[in-house]
């Protein structure tokens, strides 16, 4: 669980960091979210 949590950090401060550095990157951050979110609901599915 402190893996996941550890990981789930790490994933939100690099993505915030791209942000930071490049403002166009966010369009294909806000494109990927649904994409993502759809693909872990899936994924959560399927394991349950």
């Amino acid at each position: 669980m402190t893996a996941y949590l550890a990981t789930l950090r790490w994933l939100v401060t690099s993505a915030l960091d791209v942000v930071e550095r490049w403002p166009t990157t966010t369009w294909f951050l806000t494109a990927c979210w649904p994409l993502t979110f759809v693909l872990l609901v899936a994924t959560g599915m399927r394991l349950w």
